[in-house]
């Protein structure tokens, strides 16, 4: 017999990822209607998610025979894995898959793409223009050159943004546990403190289990006046409502953001500090979570992922591939 596998996201996901669960599970959609929903949800051994749904134990309970969840995603606060250890349900995710994410760059791109959207006041100018006005002198913008950026989390992500900002000529500086990476001889390393001291842009890269709120009130408040923030990694990791505030007391120079605490939940979304403060000042920028959201990133990661989910339900078989 076949497994059960449900797709919960299958808009644009990619047709060689499907046809590869095809070959191993009996695959379906999630359907609208809610009443079919149930019966999926209620036959469904193998799960498989992006971002757009958060599977906590209320959901997983809906799932009584389920065996496996796939992710073609690293971070994984979207779903309940304590609930998942405890009844036995395999996570397979990105992680741990080095090779591939090495050649992976969407969301560093994203990240230098909002610090150049922020430094150049691109999206108050393009509104501006919009609004029939040509106001070049209003929207002077700076230079990444020469400036500093400060990074916390020097990994896979933090590396390759360290290496874009040194092709813009800018000084790097990191503050990570691991050190000594010699293709990144040009950073400089840091205490937290230090490096939100010495930054005129500081973008975060960490991993959020164990750094909920890593950067607190504190740390904001040590920011240069004129500084700006990046965050395209997750919003545990930072205090909103200290990082909007110190915005619209014109501390910082702009916050741009991929990621925001409760960004599955639209009315949770109307109610963040972020968001709130975005509609007072256009120097706040929130995109919404679309740093690995590139064609190429997300077939590559479906298809990769499907493929591990193969091998991995042939081993749980004892199939010989």
């Amino acid at each position: 017999m076949k497994p059960s596998l449900l797709l919960l996201e299958p808009m644009d996901y990619s047709e060689e990822a499907i046809a590869t669960y095809q070959s191993f599970a009996q695959v379906s959609a999630l359907a609208a209607h809610e009443v079919q929903q149930q019966h999926q949800l209620q036959n469904a051994n193998i799960l498989v998610t992006r971002l757009g749904y958060t599977l906590n134990a209320e959901f997983l309970r809906r799932c009584p025979a389920l065996i496996s969840i796939v992710t073609p995603t690293t971070g994984l606060d979207h779903i309940d894995l304590t609930y998942c250890h405890q009844h036995h349900i395999e996570v397979l995710s990105l992680r741990g898959q080095f090779q591939l994410l090495q050649s992976i760059t969407s969301t560093a791109e994203h990240t230098i793409a909002l610090m150049l959207a922020a430094v150049r006041h691109i999206l108050p100018a393009h509104s501006d223009v919009l609004n029939g006005n040509w106001k070049r002198d209003a929207f002077k913008g700076w230079e990444l050159q020469g400036k500093t950026l400060g990074i916390f989390g020097l990994g896979r992500i933090g590396g390759q943004v360290a290496r874009l900002a040194k092709a813009f000529q800018m000084k790097v500086c990191a503050h990570d546990p691991v050190q000594g990476n010699p293709d990144l001889s040009f950073v400089t390393y840091m205490h937290p403190e230090e490096l939100v001291k010495t930054s005129d842009i500081i973008s975060l890269h960490m991993n959020a289990e164990g750094n909920h709120h890593f950067v607190n009130a504190h740390l904001l408040s040590l920011s240069r006046k004129g500084a700006g923030w990046i965050n395209t990694a997750r919003a545990a990791l930072w205090d909103e409502e200290a990082a909007a505030s110190l915005v619209l007391r014109n501390h910082l120079a702009w916050v741009a953001t991929d990621v925001l605490s409760g960004e599955r939940d639209e009315s949770a979304i109307r109610q963040n500090p972020l968001y709130l403060a975005a509609q007072q000042c256009d120097r706040i920028i929130i995109t919404p979570h679309l740093g690995g959201a590139t064609t190429e990133a997300m077939q590559t990661t479906e298809k990769h992922m499907a493929l591990v989910c193969k091998e991995w339900h042939a081993q749980r078989s004892g199939i010989k591939q």
